[in-house]
C-alpha cells in the first residue's frame, strides 16, 4: 500500500495523517522523539506494510515477478494497490477523491511539528494532493517511479526493475479487495 491507501486506514482507524505519510521515512523503533498521535499513526504504517507483505497474494505476485525486477517488486505492487484503489475509489469512501486528497493534504502539511522532529520539510499540500491525485493515472504512477528513482542510488534500476508495474499489479489485482479490508482492520 502507498500514501492513498495508507491515509485512508489511518482515517478509518482515526490516526494522524501525517503519521501515514511518515512511516517510510522513519527508521528503527525509537519513535520517542515524535509526538504521540503520530508515533501511533507510524506504528500502524508499520502493522499495514506488515499485512500487505504477509498476504498470500502479495507473496504470490511477488514470487512470480522476473529475478531482475524482484528487488523492486514490492514498490511496483504498492504503487499499482494506489493505482488500483484510485480507480475504485468510490467503492471505498464516500468523500469524493479530489475532496479526499485535498484535506489529507492540508492535514499533513499541519504537522510541522512532526516533520520539524524528523529535520524534514512538510509537504506543499498542493503538491500533496497532486501527488495523490496522480495514483488515478498511469502516468502519475510513472511520475511517483521516476521521483523514486531520481533519489536512490541507481535510478536506471528502480526504472527497470519497475517498468512492467501494470502487469504485475494486474496478477495483483484479484487479490486486492481482500488484502485493503485485511489493512483496514490491521
Amino acid at each position: 500500500m502507498n500514501f492513498l491507501a495508507h491515509l485512508l486506514i489511518a482515517e478509518r482507524q482515526e490516526a494522524e495523517p501525517a503519521g501515514a505519510l511518515l512511516g517510510d521515512a522513519v527508521r528503527g523503533n525509537a519513535l520517542t522523539h515524535l509526538p504521540h498521535d503520530v508515533a501511533a499513526s507510524i506504528r500502524l504504517h508499520r502493522r499495514v506494510d506488515a499485512v500487505f507483505d504477509a498476504h498470500a497474494g502479495t507473496r504470490t505476485t511477488l514470487s512470480d515477478l522476473p529475478a531482475g525486477e524482484r528487488r523492486w517488486g514490492r514498490l511496483t505492487l504498492d504503487l499499482y494497490a494506489d493505482h488500483w484503489l484510485a480507480k475504485r475509489w468510490h467503492e471505498w469512501h464516500d468523500e469524493p477523491l479530489p475532496d479526499f486528497c485535498a484535506r489529507m493534504a492540508t492535514a499533513v502539511a499541519a504537522r510541522r511539528d512532526a516533520f520539524a522532529a524528523l529535520s524534514l520539510a512538510p509537504p506543499e499540500p498542493a503538491r500533496l494532493k497532486a501527488t495523490l491525485m496522480g495514483a488515478r493515472a498511469p502516468e502519475g504512477v510513472e511520475t511517483a517511479i521516476d521521483r523514486i528513482a531520481q533519489r536512490a542510488r541507481r535510478p536506471e534500476a528502480v526504472r527497470a526493475g519497475c517498468r512492467n508495474w501494470r502487469d504485475h499489479g494486474a496478477v495483483l489485482a484479484p487479490h486486492l479487495p481482500a488484502i485493503l479490508r485485511d489493512c483496514l482492520r490491521a
